[in-house]
């Protein structure tokens, strides 16, 4: 079975590490179909990544990102008593 999805939480264990996955919602029929069959047994997962998709994904700035970038900035300017504008560039 192979799947495009997303991580989505990375948790280090004393003996190794937990990894949850995101799957798109059109995917979940069909992994919860073989799921089952293999709960008690081990599985081979192989990780593929997108390289030029991630690099291209790091340039972008989400709102978050922004928001929080401009209250930085704000509070700079205030400390300093400079113009926002100034700080900015």
């Amino acid at each position: 079975m192979k799947i495009n999805c997303e991580i989505d939480n990375i948790r280090t264990l004393k003996n190794g590490m937990k990894i949850t996955l995101q799957l798109p919602g059109k995917e979940i029929p069909k992994v919860m179909k073989d799921i089952y069959n293999f709960m008690d047994k081990p599985v081979k997962v192989e990780i593929l990544v997108n390289a030029e998709e991630q690099k291209e994904r790091m340039k972008w700035i989400n709102n978050d990102q922004r928001g929080k970038i401009f209250t930085i900035i704000k509070d700079i300017a205030n400390y300093t008593v400079q113009d926002k504008e100034y700080i900015r560039e």
